[in-house]
């Protein structure tokens, strides 16, 4: 098998998933099951490895950027662990922050860059993944 099959099966999955998520009338909801199917998905392609979060992140100026849709941490990142689903981490420790949209406008990805400078910024160095 190749991988361009993988992900094409994958990339079809994710717009099944996504079409029947219509079903759900409750915007939030609906938002949340999406995030999660896409959570799995990325966690599924590192074999587990990794753990994907959501929650926010803390600048240093002790504000934070509101409530992220999918955060990849360092692997000894301190968190505030606010509930299962919903941690607190700092700038530094994200690895990769991810913004899960049916459909995303400009202006969405605008506003994602945005947010993602913003974030780096409050970040002393790089770390690659």
């Amino acid at each position: 098998m190749r991988f361009e099959e993988y992900f094409h099966y994958t990339e079809k999955l994710l717009n099944a998933q996504s079409d029947v998520a219509e079903v759900i009338q409750h915007l939030g909801i609906r938002g949340k099951v999406r995030e999660f199917f896409v959570k799995e998905i990325i966690e599924k392609h590192f074999n587990n490895k990794i753990t994907i979060s959501r929650g926010v992140v803390n600048l240093d100026n002790e504000e934070n950027e509101g409530q992220v849709d999918l955060i990849l941490t360092n692997d000894y990142a301190l968190v505030a662990a606010f509930t299962p689903e919903d941690i607190g981490v700092n700038a530094d420790d994200c690895k990769m922050i991810i913004e899960v949209k049916t459909n995303a406008t400009s202006a969405d990805i605008e506003a994602f860059n945005k947010r993602a400078k913003t974030i780096k910024q409050n970040c002393l160095e790089t770390t690659p993944l």
